[in-house]
């Protein structure tokens, strides 16, 4: 699967859920800075019971800030869907920006 993100990435076979727009605007990220991130990100979560699709979490990095990507792949549309983008928050997160903290 990280393949295939890095691959639809390149081409930008990417879809953005209005979610992911919003929230992009919202954070004053840019595409560009998504894009970057997804060409180095690694998975650190699946979702498989998200629906329509199911998802996967990946932290990629812009420079040197981390951001969490949920994303989807669409095997019959051959596209990226984002549907999340966020930077992660220490409170949540531990310092490898991988492991969710214990509430």
């Amino acid at each position: 699967m990280l393949d295939k993100i890095k691959e639809f990435t390149s081409s930008r076979k990417i879809k953005w859920k209005k979610h992911a727009l919003k929230r992009l605007f919202e954070r004053n990220l840019s595409r560009s800075q998504i894009f970057e991130a997804l060409l180095n990100c690694e998975i650190i979560e699946h979702h498989e019971l998200q629906r329509p699709l199911p998802s996967v979490l990946v932290l990629g990095y812009y420079g040197q800030e981390p951001l969490h990507i949920m994303l989807a792949i669409a095997d019959t549309d051959e596209i990226l869907w984002i549907i999340t983008v966020y930077k992660p928050s220490p409170e949540e997160w531990l310092d490898d920006y991988k492991t969710r903290r214990q509430k």
